[in-house]
């Protein structure tokens, strides 16, 4: 969805506040930043209602798509990197530091369209609990420069099999308590006979709403957290009637009522956690991703 879509989405749940007003102000300072060929996307957590909000900054085509013009790697991390001084403003990040240094990174990789960026708001708080950033590693080589800021890089050896060629994408949480988490992200072709609970159980029921098309397993290092599994689907499914399905609410859940307020709005993939379901989803109706709805 382009900056007007998502704030006729974000504006009524995110109520009020300074915290509020920097978030809505977001999109469009980020897409100037950004440059042409990105659109928002928007995230929110099954179990908790509309809450957490999620601001997600993607891009329309994968770095191997885009045109050279588009080389805006730089102006994005300089983007993240205000938005980051903001919320260290608001509060202390021990992240913080870390993230920098990845930024840095991927704005002296120069990859076409190299960063991802996310923020989740908590609106009943009035406060942002987790900045993350999203880019694409060069080369199976710059893995042990990924891993240094977070005290991984004498593990490069063990984790090269997770830098290639599956893997999708990278990504860093900075959360308001705590220390940054990479997070690399394998993606493989739907089917897949090994997935875990309860993205298996989930399976057959997200079937019923539509094909799916890829599975991406999402692995935290460092950490004992168990890996996050999203399934994708090879076309957008409607929100209303995902929220049908008896997962999801049986057609009383808050996806429902999200899918009659906004009747564009398209799950892209689900993602499972520990127990808790999250639903991607976006506009329809915008260039580059439209052949998927």
């Amino acid at each position: 969805m382009d900056a007007a879509e998502f704030l006729a989405w974000a504006r009524p749940l995110a109520g009020g506040g300074a915290a509020a007003r920097f978030f809505l102000e977001l999109p469009e300072s980020l897409l100037a930043a950004a440059g042409s060929g990105h659109f928002l996307e928007s995230s929110l957590s099954v179990e908790k209602g509309f809450k957490p909000l999620k601001l997600a900054l993607i891009l329309a085509d994968g770095p191997g798509e885009l045109p050279a013009a588009r080389r805006d790697a730089p102006g994005k991390a300089r983007a993240a990197e205000s938005v980051l001084a903001a919320l260290e403003a608001e509060a202390p990040r021990p992240g913080a530091a870390a993230a920098r240094v990845v930024l840095a990174a991927l704005a002296r990789w120069r990859l076409r369209g190299s960063l991802m960026l996310s923020l989740d708001f908590d609106p009943a708080a009035g406060r942002f609990e987790k900045l993350s950033l999203y880019g694409y590693l060069p080369g199976p080589e710059a893995l042990p420069e990924l891993l240094t800021p977070f005290g991984l890089a004498a593990d490069a050896a063990r984790l090269k099999p997770l830098a290639g060629p599956t893997l999708a994408f990278f990504g860093v949480d900075v959360p308001v308590r705590g220390p940054a988490v990479l997070k690399l992200y394998n993606k493989t072709p739907w089917p897949d006979a090994g997935l875990p609970e309860p993205a298996r159980s989930a399976a057959p029921a997200l079937l019923e709403a539509g094909p799916l098309r890829d599975v991406t397993r999402m692995t935290r290092l460092g950490t004992a957290a168990s890996e996050k599994v999203y399934l994708g689907f090879a076309r957008g499914v409607p929100l209303a009637e995902l929220g049908r399905l008896r997962a999801f609410g049986g057609g009383r859940g808050p996806l429902s009522l999200l899918g009659e307020a906004g009747r564009r709005l398209k799950a892209r993939f689900v993602g499972f956690d520990a127990g808790t379901a999250e639903v991607y989803f976006d506009a329809s109706g915008f260039g580059p991703r439209e052949d998927l709805s």
